[in-house]
């Protein structure tokens, strides 16, 4: 399961489900080096890791989005 950094709180991730939901990750739990939009993947032993690819992957699916929406307004 993936997660989503909204933002960095001291020392803890407010992080955003892909369902929405809303909840903090202590940064000592998170391994690599968390940052706004980061995307972390739970490895299920209580333990995060920043999946750069992952990452990546949705930038590049957000941006595609967002070029596709700015040729439908022409």
């Amino acid at each position: 399961m993936f997660f989503s950094v909204d933002r960095i709180e001291g020392d803890v991730a407010v992080c955003i489900s892909d369902m929405g939901q809303t909840f903090v990750i202590k940064l000592d739990l998170i391994d690599g080096n968390p940052h706004e939009g980061s995307v972390l993947f739970d490895m299920g032993n209580g333990r995060y890791l920043c999946s750069s690819a992952e990452e990546d992957k949705r930038r590049k699916e957000n941006a595609d989005r967002l070029e596709k929406l700015m040729q439908e307004e022409q």
